[in-house]
């Protein structure tokens, strides 16, 4: 079974469940921490991925979150725990960020660029893409420098592709052609 059908259905629950109690905006805040930590710890990504219904884990889960999540989060993170679901947390949180997005009018994107921009110009991308967009939009800030230069951005399944790379590669084609 994909992760992602029952990613949707455990997030629109904890997103409803978060919405009642008001406690959304912290909920939201703590699932993008989550996502960072399990991008960058390999450790706490392979933990998640262990097939177990272990309440070692649990209790593992508790020592490394009491203190900086909301309660909610981590009985939903136990929950996920107890059915033997953890390893479909990824999407179960990429799924209730859309979800947060949609309900706020937000658009997230990802700007990937070949070294880190200034503040100037990365306030300036923000503001013509919320009016473009007529939405206000999350910046996800990445530096790849296989693009050699230029800019990427990506909303959704959209890629706006300004790259030196992309360029180059447009121009090898009409070369051959």
């Amino acid at each position: 079974m994909s992760g992602r059908i029952p990613g949707r259905a455990y997030a629109k629950a904890v997103f409803e469940t978060a919405r009642q109690m008001n406690v959304l905006d912290a909920v939201y805040r703590d699932f993008q921490q989550l996502l960072k930590l399990l991008e960058e710890s390999k450790e706490l990504s392979a933990f998640m991925r262990i097939s177990s219904r272990d309440q070692a884990r649990a209790e593992i889960l508790e020592k490394i979150f009491a203190e900086s999540v909301h309660p909610l989060t981590l009985k939903f993170l136990k929950f996920l725990v107890y059915k033997n679901r953890l390893e479909i947390l990824p999407p179960v949180i990429q799924e209730f960020i859309d979800l947060s997005h949609e309900i706020k009018g937000i658009a997230a994107m990802d700007v990937t660029s070949y070294g880190p921009l200034e503040e100037a110009a990365l306030k300036e991308i923000e503001q013509k893409w919320n009016r473009r967009l007529n939405k206000s939009v999350e910046l996800n800030f990445k530096t790849d420098p296989s693009i050699l230069g230029g800019i990427v951005f990506k909303i959704k399944d959209q890629v706006y592709d300004y790259s030196i790379k992309m360029q180059l590669e447009r121009l090898r084609e009409r070369l051959i052609k």
